[in-house]
């Protein structure tokens, strides 16, 4: 459990620094901790925790590092989000 908190904290802070807000990035990093092979385990935690693999946004885990595949789930999120506020304001 110390490992992946520390995990959390280090890519939280990171994408800080790009971002503002860390808070919003909890999901995202989250998401993505558990959508990628752990180096140590070989094994996709969300396959582990569920059964089955996850419906992704995007299909380019292979070759990406962490960071650019978390940044890359942020961005998007982020680019649904501000549709659907949008999508509201106009409803």
């Amino acid at each position: 459990m110390e490992r992946f908190n520390q995990t959390l904290c280090e890519k939280l802070a990171k994408l800080s620094e790009e971002m503002d807000q860390w808070d919003q990035f909890v999901d995202p990093v989250l998401m993505a901790y558990q959508t990628i092979k752990h180096s140590a385990t070989g094994v996709i935690l969300f396959l582990l925790i569920y059964g089955r693999e996850a419906v992704l946004l995007i299909d380019e885990t292979k070759s990406l590092t962490i960071h650019e595949y978390m940044m890359s789930i942020v961005k998007k999120i982020f680019h649904i989000r501000e549709e659907a506020r949008i999508m509201i304001q106009k409803a």
